[in-house]
Protein backbone atom coordinates (compact mmCIF):
# COMPACT_ATOMS: atom_id res chain seq x y z
CA UNK A 1 0.00 0.00 0.00
CA UNK A 2 2.72 2.29 0.71
CA UNK A 3 4.20 1.89 -2.64
CA UNK A 4 1.42 2.48 -4.32
CA UNK A 5 0.53 5.66 -2.80
CA UNK A 6 4.53 6.63 -3.35
CA UNK A 7 3.85 6.24 -7.10
CA UNK A 8 0.40 8.13 -7.00
CA UNK A 9 2.37 11.07 -5.26
CA UNK A 10 4.81 10.61 -8.19
CA UNK A 11 2.66 10.59 -10.93
CA UNK A 12 0.83 13.78 -9.22
CA UNK A 13 3.74 15.73 -9.53
CA UNK A 14 4.90 14.61 -12.70
CA UNK A 15 1.36 15.60 -14.14
CA UNK A 16 1.08 18.93 -12.65
CA UNK A 17 4.79 20.09 -14.34
CA UNK A 18 3.72 19.33 -17.76
CA UNK A 19 1.22 21.87 -19.63
CA UNK A 20 -0.91 20.72 -22.71
CA UNK A 21 0.49 22.01 -26.00
CA UNK A 22 -1.72 22.58 -28.85
CA UNK A 23 -1.16 21.94 -32.71
CA UNK A 24 -0.10 25.98 -33.43
CA UNK A 25 2.71 25.74 -30.29
CA UNK A 26 3.94 22.65 -32.11
CA UNK A 27 3.61 24.58 -35.64
CA UNK A 28 5.61 27.58 -34.21
CA UNK A 29 8.44 25.35 -32.57
CA UNK A 30 8.89 23.33 -35.78
CA UNK A 31 8.75 26.67 -38.17
CA UNK A 32 11.85 27.92 -35.39
CA UNK A 33 13.78 24.73 -35.57
CA UNK A 34 13.41 24.92 -39.34
CA UNK A 35 15.01 28.35 -39.70
CA UNK A 36 17.92 27.60 -37.20
CA UNK A 37 18.93 24.47 -38.71
CA UNK A 38 18.31 25.04 -42.31
CA UNK A 39 16.04 22.15 -42.76
CA UNK A 40 14.58 21.39 -46.27
CA UNK A 41 10.88 21.17 -46.91
CA UNK A 42 12.03 17.59 -48.87
CA UNK A 43 13.26 17.15 -44.95
CA UNK A 44 9.96 17.70 -43.53
CA UNK A 45 8.51 15.90 -45.72
CA UNK A 46 10.41 12.85 -44.83
CA UNK A 47 10.12 13.79 -40.85
CA UNK A 48 5.97 13.27 -41.48
CA UNK A 49 6.48 9.80 -43.24
CA UNK A 50 8.87 8.46 -40.26
CA UNK A 51 11.80 8.45 -42.65
CA UNK A 52 14.78 9.29 -40.84
CA UNK A 53 18.23 8.71 -42.06
CA UNK A 54 20.98 7.51 -39.66
CA UNK A 55 24.12 9.73 -41.40
CA UNK A 56 21.85 13.28 -41.31
CA UNK A 57 23.34 15.20 -38.32
CA UNK A 58 20.40 18.16 -38.39
CA UNK A 59 17.52 15.53 -37.38
CA UNK A 60 18.84 14.94 -33.89
CA UNK A 61 19.24 18.63 -33.57
CA UNK A 62 15.91 19.50 -34.81
CA UNK A 63 14.30 17.39 -32.71
CA UNK A 64 15.88 18.30 -29.83
CA UNK A 65 15.51 22.07 -30.92
CA UNK A 66 11.53 21.00 -31.59
CA UNK A 67 11.59 19.53 -27.41
CA UNK A 68 13.09 22.55 -26.44
CA UNK A 69 10.54 24.89 -27.99
CA UNK A 70 7.84 22.58 -26.60
CA UNK A 71 9.47 23.17 -22.68
CA UNK A 72 9.23 18.83 -23.06
CA UNK A 73 13.73 18.57 -23.13
CA UNK A 74 15.66 21.22 -21.21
Amino acid sequence: MKIFIVVLCMAVVAAAGYVPRTPEDLNRARGVCVKKYEITTERIAEYRKRIFRETDKETPLYVACVFEQLGLYV
